[in-house]
């Protein structure tokens, strides 16, 4: 995923244009998705006055997005198979659901189907990659997950976030000498890449090295600016 470090990225993008265009739907609805990721006091969705000046797609979106994050479930799964419906090829909107099918519904095969055929149409797709791998990961068949970490570091390699999702993909497998090892790397690219850092420091909580642990918890906290994240 890594769901925290692509959704500050997606979350930040979205603050601006919302500032500047009160009345964009999509951008509130953005904030909302993500609030509750970043550990965010903020009570953000696209309103009813809102949403009702958006496109009828935008609102099909704005209707998931806030159900979703509501816990309107129903008709948030009916507008997600009505925009599938009407977007079966759009790479970014299958990624999105089967990203969510996989960590929020427990609804592995069913997102894990969804990114194997998109594969299969885009090889080269990292972010599908990277959601398969932990689908794998979550659905108890992590053994499946190393070589497609494999491709999505090749594709990106001066990016931390494959490495650090390799780092928890490791530690889901138990091979904590290889999840500090992604995590170092990570850290390397980027030093201020703080999910690696915790990373690092949860790896050393699992081995038992709770002194180790606890150094490397402060230095996380230390350089996190967000409040939920601390």
């Amino acid at each position: 995923m890594k769901i925290v470090y692509s959704s500050t990225k997606v979350w930040n993008s979205s603050a601006r244009p919302v500032k500047e265009d009160p009345q964009f739907a999509l951008g509130h609805a953005t904030l909302g998705y993500f609030t509750a990721i970043l550990g965010s006091k903020r009570g953000e969705r696209a309103g009813g006055k809102v949403v009702d000046k958006a496109s009828p797609d935008e609102q099909l979106l704005v209707r998931w997005m806030n159900g979703t994050k509501d816990g309107d479930l129903v008709p948030a799964i009916s507008a997600m198979n009505d925009l599938l419906a009407k977007y079966p090829n759009d790479k970014r909107l299958l990624n999105m659901t089967a990203e969510w099918l996989c960590s929020n519904q427990g609804a592995s095969e069913h997102g894990e189907a969804i990114l194997v055929r998109l594969l299969k149409s885009d090889p080269g797709y990292y972010p599908a990659l990277n959601n398969l791998a932990y689908c794998y990961a979550l659905s108890g068949e992590a053994r499946l997950s190393p070589p497609l970490m494999d491709r999505y570091v090749a594709a990106i390699p001066n990016e931390p976030n494959p490495q650090d999702s390799y780092g928890e993909i490791m530690r889901i497998l138990g091979d904590y000498p290889a999840a500090l090892e992604h995590y170092q790397k990570a850290l390397e690219i980027n030093p201020n890449f703080n999910a690696s850092q915790v990373g690092v420091a949860s790896t050393y909580a699992l081995m038992g090295d709770e002194k180790r642990a606890r150094a490397q918890y402060l230095v996380a906290i230390k350089e996190q600016e967000s409040d939920g994240h601390r």
